[in-house]
């Protein structure tokens, strides 16, 4: 298949060519660590394998990453389908539990199963479709309550929504000592079952492609070079509109955030070879006001570690000392001493009052460097044309 010619392998990791062109290995040892300790363990009829992806796997040019993404791809040998759901299900909660006595590392979610209704959950509302979020005491109890709009009561089994996995993740914050900061840790997971006949179908319906991930463990290579033989063979068309859907989700009035507009643009710029515009975007990343980028995912991790009083103080004291430098250095809001003292008093504050904070100082960094990528993105005739047709494309009804 086309994407498995052109599987490199280089500094230790493997992916396609241009994806691996843009990761610096150069930290690849301590991004391995942190893989070690989250990653599925392996079982009889199991078999995984870790990727970085989004700014993780893109740190030769996305210098100021928001967060530590990962990506894990797991293969399920078992009779049924049924059989296959339960057993990611129960290495997901397995993954839980072990690194629930990380002293490095702090639970925040597990995302597993969807909606099949509307509901409220906890006095707010969760729409039909979307992803069930389980905290520990949900995993523990393998239920969540919900209430329809009659006010009737359900609950909600992990086994039986598990059926429909949908967007499967977990989610943690990871004290990283050496660097005194909190960093949001994540892991996708996008599993696959192989019947007995040796067919594999994606749990989840769709066999996510390979056009964004880093892969650590170059012995892995062999089954990711299965996997890729039952990838559809309009992968690509697939993933350009996928990106082009977020890059319309990011590009909507309330829920502006061109940043994640100008990440996406550059994936679609590499692989249509616009080889100017990629350049072009990889350059805005260097740029100071890029920094401010990093800010909503650093406010979300150390609210979480504030809110647990779990991790490491003096991390977290670290973390808020350059969150202060960054956001006095590079935001230029007329509330800038303002946003400089909240950061300062965050460990202070009661949790309402740290949520509140939190999500302000988020906001306004977001506003400005949103501001500032789109400006750069409509200055760039060339960029402009493919931002333009995508959001085209994106408005247009699928056949």
């Amino acid at each position: 298949m086309h994407e498995q010619e052109r599987f490199v392998q280089r500094g230790g990791v493997f992916g396609l060519d241009d994806v691996v062109g843009d990761f610096d290995a150069s930290g690849v040892e301590s991004l391995r660590e942190i893989a070690d300790m989250i990653r599925t363990q392996a079982r009889d009829g199991v078999r995984s394998a870790m990727a970085l992806a989004g700014s993780a796997a893109q740190s030769k040019f996305q210098l100021f990453p928001g967060d530590c993404d990962f990506f894990e791809r797991v293969h399920i040998v078992a009779p049924t389908r049924e059989d296959a759901v339960a057993i990611l299900a129960l290495t997901m909660i397995e993954s839980v539990a072990r690194t629930f006595t990380n002293p490095l590392l702090q639970f925040v979610e597990m995302k597993l199963g969807l909606y099949p209704a509307p509901y409220s959950r906890d006095e707010e509302a969760v729409s039909q479709g979307s992803p069930i979020s389980w905290g520990l005491t949900d995993i523990d109890g393998r239920v969540v309550k919900v209430v329809d709009a009659t006010g009737e009561t359900y609950r909600l089994r992990m086994h039986d929504v598990a059926m429909d996995p949908g967007f499967v993740k977990l989610d943690w914050v990871f004290a990283d000592r050496a660097k005194d900061r909190v960093v949001p840790v994540s892991k996708v997971i996008d599993a696959t079952w192989e019947a007995p006949d040796g067919s594999v179908v994606a749990l989840d319906g769709v066999l996510d492609s390979f056009y964004q991930e880093v892969y650590l463990d170059p012995d892995s290579k062999v089954d990711i070079e299965r996997l890729v033989q039952h990838v559809s063979p309009d992968g690509l068309e697939n993933y350009l509109e996928q990106i082009g859907g977020e890059i319309a989700k990011y590009s909507a009035e309330g829920h502006e955030n061109y940043g994640k507009v100008a990440k996406r643009l550059y994936n679609i710029t590499r692989i249509l070879r616009r080889d100017a515009d990629a350049s072009y975007l990889r350059q805005l990343f260097d740029d100071p006001p890029a920094r401010l980028y990093q800010v909503g995912g650093t406010m979300h991790a150390l609210s979480e570690a504030i809110r647990a009083d779990r991790l490491d103080r003096e991390t977290i004291a670290g973390q808020l000392a350059a969150l202060e430098g960054t956001i006095a250095e590079c935001y230029s809001g007329p509330d800038r001493d303002e946003i400089v003292d909240l950061v300062r008093r965050l460990p202070e504050l009661d949790e309402d009052e740290l949520l509140a904070a939190a999500e302000r100082i988020a906001a306004a960094s977001n506003v400005q460097v949103s501001g500032y990528f789109q400006q750069k993105i409509s200055e760039s005739p060339g960029l402009k044309q493919v931002y333009d047709l995508v959001i085209k494309q994106a408005s247009e009804p699928r056949e």
